[in-house]
């Protein structure tokens, strides 16, 4: 360190000099090189910090995604903010199929309708995946009959999506991030799910052996009921 280098304590020999914590200079008003430049990559790296922080808290916040729906439009998915979400990678030929989308449609009808009206406090979100052994090859029009005819779904269900690798999209890339599973935070198999609170924050992540039915108890505790 320079010898001359002083701290914050008053005027001295006629310089105004650095704060406490800030960038100590010379008795004759330079900035010592090598203290600056450590300035320098603090503060860019503080910037670097906050910017990304703050896009985070925007995400975790207001779910800020845009997916397609299974028409292909653009739905942003901040209209489900405030909002206990059920995330699901669903599949219609896998050994799962019957089961998952049985009580998902059941849960479904139990929270979103309570009495003569509408809940809108509770949403499930379905997004089929063919990534697992191709047990969703439907085209998009298919899935959707497929779920409503046969399970009579009437849950949102939106375009396919690859939910690992480097396609992963953004809404998934969250997910696994807020809430890694067993070994990783790779989705192991179809009818993996998140659950979401009001606040946007994945309070459950549940693998495929784990049904709906069984995460009642969750979804009653994230609504408040």
């Amino acid at each position: 360190m320079c010898p001359c280098t002083q701290t914050r304590r008053g005027l001295r020999k006629g310089v105004l000099e650095a704060g406490d914590g800030g960038f100590p200079i010379c008795a004759d008003g330079d900035f010592h090189p090598s203290i600056h430049r450590q300035g320098q990559d603090f503060l860019g790296s503080l910037f670097i910090f906050c910017y990304l922080f703050g896009f985070w808290i925007l995400i975790w916040w207001n779910l800020w995604f845009v997916v397609q729906d299974g028409s292909g439009r653009d739905v942003d998915l901040g209209i489900y903010k405030d909002k206990v979400l059920l995330v699901v990678n669903v599949a219609s030929k896998c050994g799962f199929t019957n089961s998952n989308y049985t009580q998902l449609t059941e849960l479904y009808k139990k929270y979103k309708s309570k009495g003569c009206w509408v809940n809108s406090d509770f949403e499930i979100l379905a997004f089929p995946c063919n990534q697992f052994l191709h047990q969703e090859p439907q085209t998009e029009q298919e899935i959707k009959d497929f779920a409503c005819t046969r399970f009579k779904a009437e849950f949102p269900i939106f375009q396919k999506v690859k939910v690992n690798g480097p396609e992963t999209v953004p809404v998934y890339k969250f997910l696994k991030a807020s809430k890694p599973g067993f070994m990783g935070n790779r989705i192991k198999w179809n009818f993996t799910k998140f659950l979401i609170d009001k606040e946007g924050k994945v309070i459950g992540r549940y693998g495929t052996t784990k049904s709906p039915l069984s995460i009642e108890q969750d979804i009653q505790k994230a609504l408040g009921s």
